[in-house]
């Protein structure tokens, strides 16, 4: 099952390649907790150096995820799923960023 990533841009030089299209694989129709997993966000997602995005994981239009992104050197993705862990026929995840924050030593 093939689903399409895309997500709005976090700066002026991120525009040139907006939507940012990205297409995953699964074998089988994913659970949602394997759809927004870390790992597939964390390598989706861009590292903003020195600071946190926020983002609304939307899928088929629909909201499924509040996401917390911290930038580089560390990059790591707090996920916090709003619906059910089930299965999803997905055609396409939307990241929409919220905003971001420079991270606090």
């Amino acid at each position: 099952m093939k689903v399409i990533f895309e997500r709005d841009s976090v700066c002026a030089g991120d525009d040139v390649f907006a939507p940012n299209p990205m297409e995953y694989s699964f074998d089988q129709p994913p659970l949602l907790s394997e759809l927004l997993s870390q790992s597939v966000v964390e390598k989706y997602l861009p590292s903003v150096s020195g600071a946190k995005t926020y983002w609304t994981a939307m899928c088929d239009g629909e909201k499924a995820a509040q996401v917390e992104h911290n930038g580089s050197p560390n990059s790591q993705a707090n996920i916090n799923y709003l619906r059910q862990d089930c299965v999803e026929q997905i055609a396409k995840v939307f990241f929409r960023y919220e905003k971001q924050e420079p991270l606090l030593d």
